[in-house]
């Protein structure tokens, strides 16, 4: 999450959107099959494209996303000496507590989206955001993020630690996400984000896969706008 230094800017469904293929099998936790189960999917590299040039602290990453019947599942790839979070139970505000991984994921032309946090020790944070005003009046309220984290049982990640990092793997029903009828994501367009926070000792480094203008995770008109499709001609 970041407290926005302007308002999300309104919904915009004009951008094509990058086809997403189904994948062959549904991603199982064996973490050494999922390169191949995701090998034929788009890539979203993470970057700060409203910089003219990346932080010195920036460092790479990428998710990859893929569907299964109703469910989005992304596999993503964080470079990190330390990967490290002082969370110790579900629902803490986790970007504020150490490295995390978030995504976002809306309708197009729907207000609500979802925010989803996941902390190199699995725990989590769900939020659903009614509408973009929101946020505005979660930063300026005593009870801050609180009305709006909801108990999605049906959305899981999983994480570890490598070499280079760490790695993530999540599922999400999507549509059960939003109290919608249970369904194949085919053919459907979903607006999606993924963003970082990389903590090192006092330095905080953030970075989104989306082509963002201004550090701001929640601006909804600049995420990438997803089809998921049965396969890419």
């Amino acid at each position: 999450m970041i407290t926005p230094q302007s308002m999300p800017e309104p919904i915009n469904s004009s951008r094509r959107p990058l086809p997403c293929p189904v994948l062959p099998i549904a991603p199982t936790e064996c973490w050494e099959d999922l390169v191949s189960t995701f090998a034929k999917t788009p890539v979203l590299e993470f970057s700060q494209q409203w910089l003219s040039c990346p932080d010195a602290s920036f460092l790479p990453g990428s998710v990859r996303i893929g569907w299964h019947g109703a469910d989005f599942f992304y596999f993503a790839t964080l470079q990190d000496a330390h990967p490290s979070t002082r969370a110790t139970a579900h629902n803490q505000r986790l970007w504020l507590l150490g490295d995390v991984l978030e995504v976002f994921a809306g309708i197009p032309q729907e207000p609500a989206y979802i925010e989803y946090h996941t902390a190199p020790n699995e725990m989590a944070l769900h939020l659903l955001w009614p509408e973009s005003t929101a946020l505005a009046a979660a930063n300026t309220s005593p009870d801050g993020v609180t009305p709006y984290i909801i108990q999605d049982r049906t959305a899981k990640a999983i994480s570890r630690t490598t070499p280079q990092g760490w790695q993530v793997l999540g599922r999400i029903s999507l549509f059960s996400a939003f109290s919608k009828p249970v369904g194949s994501l085919n053919n459907s367009i979903w607006d999606l984000n993924f963003g970082r926070y990389d903590y090192t000792g006092d330095q905080t480094t953030i970075s989104s896969t989306s082509p963002l203008t201004h550090p701001n995770f929640h601006r909804r008109s600049e995420w990438i706008p997803v089809q998921f499709i049965e396969s890419i001609p």
